[in-house]
């Protein structure tokens, strides 16, 4: 198979094993799972405390899920139909599922979910320009889904760059989101080609950095109703931590990578302080995901070093797929990878819809009845999930309240018993009110100090030792021996 059904197959395979991780650091993945991430995880058995972030398993989520309504739009008008597009994402969002925060997306993005509101509630209106809908947004799922733009215009570099810029915008007005999408999309057309890496790396710079100065001169419109305006360094954000990369790549350093991409993204002016490469800021974790593709030495070992590392793994482990699979090929993709995922052979209906620019209706499932299903399947597959997990919760309570009762019972049997035995310095009216009618002890007894009965007694004793020493010497001296005295005791 081509080159680019390894890079679409590759996008919904990262989004598939980077999803359940979304938002762990990446020890905390390691304390989660107790080794590295090797294979698609089960969030149920991986999370059982955490029942928020369970999912189906093997299952695409939000980037892979919009590339393939992208895919569609392509291969169905042969153009970057805004409008279409725009009504596959109205039309999902539209999906009476319970308990979806937004019909049959899933892990809708918050920015994503404001767009497509804005979409719905302009869904009817005549020459609306959706471009419009977009947020004021810098964040990586502009460019985790744009792939299937680079792979369809591959030769054709202008309207590459012009699809991309209006797909993002529909999602993000901010440039740095935008030329994120510039960068995935022209690296994926010249991985296809076969290009080294880091010549695809030099490219990509000078590619994006000529369509930044595009964007701002004119697109400017999109960007201009946020305050302060967007200045270079927004402008050129992206294409600024695109810079380094050549060099980056032929060091072969990831620490150093990482820290001279984290400058150049704190440079572009961030909402706040960017610490991890991998978070949601598109000069940081698309520069990182491109940098990842570019130095693997194979498709698993760069696909399981992005996974692993955490943060926004859904949408960087989405890049580095397509990247993966257009670098390496299908061959390269892992058996268990490719056969495991959820809506394989859809995705590779789609994926060969962009290598012939054209739908294979005999094939193509509608794609929003499709995505709803799926996103029916997986909310089912978790509502089971909680039921049986409410029902082992319940039998550790009942075996924890039998527990308690029985000790409750041994306790109370403990005490009842323990309330007949006299303690050694009771007094006789303690030790006397238990006694039934008739079993009263004598009367000198019910009288006299247990206690002091006790030392009369001893003393008693040593008298009368003293009293038989005493008649042993007068024995000796010749004297009688007097009877014992019977009285003693």
């Amino acid at each position: 198979m081509s080159l680019t059904i390894a890079s679409f197959l590759g996008l919904a395979i990262g989004s598939a094993l980077g999803a359940p991780l979304y938002g762990f650091k990446e020890g905390h993945i390691r304390q989660l799972i107790g080794e590295e991430v090797t294979r698609y995880v089960d969030p149920v058995a991986a999370f059982p405390d955490k029942p928020g972030k369970w999912r189906k398993r093997a299952l695409y989520a939000a980037a892979a899920q919009q590339a393939l309504a992208i895919a569609d739009t392509l291969a169905i008008y042969g153009t970057a139909d805004v409008a279409a597009l725009a009504d596959l994402y109205v039309r999902l969002a539209n999906a009476p599922l319970r308990d979806a925060p937004l019909g049959g997306h899933r892990m809708p993005g918050h920015f994503f979910r404001k767009a497509v509101q804005a979409m719905r509630e302009n869904a009817d209106a005549k020459n609306f320009d959706f471009r419009m809908c977009g947020q004021v947004a810098s964040g990586s799922s502009a460019a985790a889904r744009i792939a299937p733009v680079g792979l369809f215009f591959a030769d054709d570099p202008e309207q590459m760059a012009r699809a991309t810029i209006d797909f993002a915008l529909m999602t993000h007005r901010d440039p740095r989101a935008v030329a994120g999408a510039l960068s995935v999309a022209y690296a994926v057309s010249r991985l296809i080609g076969n290009a080294e890496p880091v010549k695809v790396a030099d490219e990509t710079y000078d590619f994006v950095s000529h369509w930044e100065d595009i964007l701002h001169d004119e697109y400017f419109d999109f960007f201009s109703d946020r305050e302060p305006l967007p200045g270079p360094a927004i402008f050129h954000g992206m294409s600024n931590a695109l810079k380094s990369l050549p060099s980056l790549l032929r060091e072969d350093n990831l620490t150093l990578a990482s820290q001279t991409i984290l400058e150049a993204a704190n440079a572009a002016e961030p909402f706040q302080p960017v610490a991890n490469p991998h978070g949601p800021f598109a000069p940081a974790c698309v520069t990182m995901a491109i940098y990842r593709a570019l130095s693997a030495r194979s498709f698993l070992v760069g696909m399981l070093e992005t996974v692993n590392a955490g943060s926004d793994t859904e949408s960087v482990s989405a890049i580095v797929g397509a990247l993966l699979g257009a670098r390496f090929g299908l061959d390269a993709i892992p058996e268990e990878w490719r056969s495991e995922l959820v809506n394989k052979e859809q995705v590779l209906v789609r994926a060969r819809g962009l290598e012939d620019h054209e739908a294979d209706w005999s094939m193509l499932e509608d794609y929003v009845q499709m995505e709803t299903q799926l996103t029916q399947d997986e909310d089912d597959h978790v509502a089971r999930a909680q039921k049986e997990q409410a029902a082992r919760l319940e039998k550790v309570r009942e075996k924890m309240d039998e527990k308690k009762s029985r000790q409750a019972s041994q306790a109370a049997k403990k005490k009842n018993a323990d309330s007949h035995i006299l303690s050694f310095s009771a007094t006789p009216q303690e030790w006397q009110k238990d006694l039934s009618p008739g079993t009263l002890p004598p009367l000198d007894d019910l009288t006299r100090d247990p206690v002091q009965a006790k030392k009369d007694r001893a003393l008693r004793g040593r008298k009368r030792i003293a009293w038989k020493d005493d008649r042993r010497e007068k024995h000796k001296d010749g004297e009688a021996v007097p009877e014992e005295d019977e009285t003693e005791d």
